[in-house]
């Protein structure tokens, strides 16, 4: 599908653009700028928009941009998801004394954009949409970890934030550039045909090390997102410097966007006809991933004295929660399986 044809797909998208544009715009007259009601006000109208939107859309699976981006109902369950998380932080933010009025609208633009840049990580079906919209989320994420801008803590957390998302983006962007080197084509669906004809006609054990770096290179990307052992050490630490509303939607929204996206690279870029394409026994790592990581996350939590600390912790515990649903998909019918535990974990 074209990009003119793709556009009434993208509604929901286009309806958050132009509540940021609006904002930026009438932030120029001071009045609005400090209106913190106004501002709440027309962000809120905007993300119910969004969400009614998203019903409407056409339930049939369609490939938007040709093939960077898919409308399907999978994407639209972790859109909604992110919308109804940033609806409830604009509402708690409103109160907010963190948030001082003359920044409030700078606040607002960069949220919303945070959660526009996650809507389309979860429709990403191609590696590089999937990587520029990682980095635009990364990007506003850095920002608002740092917004309190006199406060040390919360520079330092921006800061290393900052410095662990460059390490992993440059990570995942060397394995995402294997994957075009083998296969020429960074589509998740034509890179699983690549590699059905390759190890049906006998793959040398190089090939084999070089799609497992390549795929786990990747993984360490979204891993990282979702604040997945190994890839966890930022998160106490911009937990407890960010503002606090930012922290709520941290430990919320990119946690299920990245789940989502984590479902859709290994389901649509390694399964086929209900079997692990490449050798890549992905239910075991998964699996031993999660066992590692709530463990790992339950054991620190005991020994936190700050309560965003330990929200951190507990944000990593419930990270492998849903990783051991991941490590259970096997087939299309069992791709929902981790969305039971998801409403729970909006309100943990």
């Amino acid at each position: 599908m074209n990009a003119f044809e793709s556009i009434p797909y993208v509604i929901p998208e286009l309806v958050l653009t132009g509540v940021i544009v609006l904002i930026i715009v009438a932030s120029f007259w001071e009045k609005f700028k400090q209106s913190r009601l106004v501002i709440t006000v027309v962000a809120v109208a905007g993300l119910i928009l969004s969400i009614f939107s998203i019903q409407a859309l056409d339930e049939n699976t369609a490939l938007l941009f040709q093939g960077l981006l898919s409308h399907d109902s999978f994407a639209g369950f972790f859109k909604l998801i992110v919308l109804i998380c940033t609806l409830f932080v604009f509402l708690c933010v409103y109160e907010s004394y963190e948030i001082k009025d003359d920044v409030f609208s700078e606040f607002s633009i960069i949220l919303l954009s945070c959660a526009l840049g996650l809507c389309f990580f979860v429709s990403s079906v191609n590696l590089l949409m999937l990587y520029l919209s990682l980095e635009f989320v990364s990007i506003t994420s850095y920002a608002l970890t740092g917004f309190k801008k006199q406060n040390r803590r919360s520079s330092e957390a921006a800061l290393k934030y900052a410095v662990y998302g460059g390490v992993v983006s440059g990570i995942m962007l060397f394995g995402i550039s294997y994957f075009y080197g083998l296969f020429g084509t960074l589509d998740l669906s034509a890179i699983k045909q690549g590699l059905i004809l390759v190890f049906t006609q006998g793959a040398t054990p190089g090939l084999k090390l070089t799609v497992l770096c390549a795929s786990l290179f990747t993984f360490a990307g979204i891993g990282y997102k979702i604040a997945m052992v190994p890839f966890h050490m930022w998160s106490p630490d911009v937990y407890e410097g960010a503002p606090t509303p930012f922290t709520a939607f941290l430990s919320i929204a990119p946690k299920l966007a990245g789940i989502g996206v984590l479902i859709r690279f290994v389901f649509t870029g390694f399964v086929f006809e209900n079997q692990v394409v490449a050798n890549i026994p992905w239910p075991q790592i998964l699996g031993l991933l999660s066992i590692i990581t709530m463990t790992l996350g339950n054991l620190c939590a005991l020994t936190q004295k700050n309560i965003k600390r330990l929200l951190a912790y507990s944000g990593i515990a419930h990270c492998g929660y849903l990783l051991m649903g991941v490590s259970t998909i096997s087939s299309a019918g069992t791709v929902y399986s981790p969305s039971i535990f998801m409403p729970l974990f909006i309100f943990l």
